[in-house]
């Protein structure tokens, strides 16, 4: 009779431990809750996507690729453009100037960028599609940060770049045309297949 009731004993303790395991596994999303285990304070909890791939936040590109263009930055490497106006004599030759594209630091290009290219453009209005004003292309050669030397604007011969395409009606870059216009750059970074892996539009100025 003791040992029936010992048996019995046993066997409710193991039934009780079951339940409760199965109740924390289904608590836990199905995430093995050995993984908490020494986690430091502060640390995200375990989720039932952890440890699948990321892109760090990205967005994606039509075609599914990760979109990098929050890592990558675009600041001006002469100080004369970044006072919301255009310089003086950076404005085309109609208007009087010898205009040339305004050197630029850009920093995060994404790995496996082969080219970029800023695109030329006024803010709005005539002018205003993508590389309307010139896109000159430059070589990244897998580097994450790199200064885009200026160009002369209105010629197609650059040095240490490549006009991609020309401004109607220009060879080249066209500067800044329109008094009272804002004008923007947009910076792309390309893999060897062309693909774009980042995109960047900032303000050159207004006019």
């Amino acid at each position: 009779m003791a040992q029936l009731v010992t048996a019995t004993y046993i066997r409710g303790i193991i039934a009780a431990a079951l339940a409760l395991l199965l109740a924390a596994c289904a608590n836990s999303g199905g995430v093995n809750v050995m993984g908490e285990v020494g986690r430091p304070d502060g640390a995200p909890a375990a989720s039932a996507d952890a440890g699948s791939d990321s892109d760090d936040g990205a967005s994606k590109n039509p075609d599914g690729s990760p979109n990098l263009s929050k890592i990558m930055t675009i600041s001006f490497a002469d100080a004369r453009w970044d006072e919301g106006r255009v310089p003086k004599g950076e404005q085309c030759s109609a208007l009087g100037g010898k205009g040339a594209t305004p050197a630029l630091s850009v920093n995060g290009i994404p790995k496996g960028s082969v080219t970029l290219t800023a695109s030329y453009q006024a803010a709005s209005g005539d002018k205003s599609k993508r590389g309307a004003m010139g896109v000159i292309g430059y070589k990244a050669n897998g580097l994450s940060n790199m200064l885009l030397p200026s160009v002369p604007g209105e010629t197609s011969s650059v040095s240490g770049a490549k006009v991609v395409s020309s401004s109607e009606g220009a060879s080249g870059y066209l500067p800044p045309c329109r008094k009272g216009a804002s004008y923007t750059v947009t910076v792309q970074a390309l893999n060897g297949s062309g693909r774009v892996l980042a995109t960047k539009t900032v303000s050159i100025g207004k006019l």
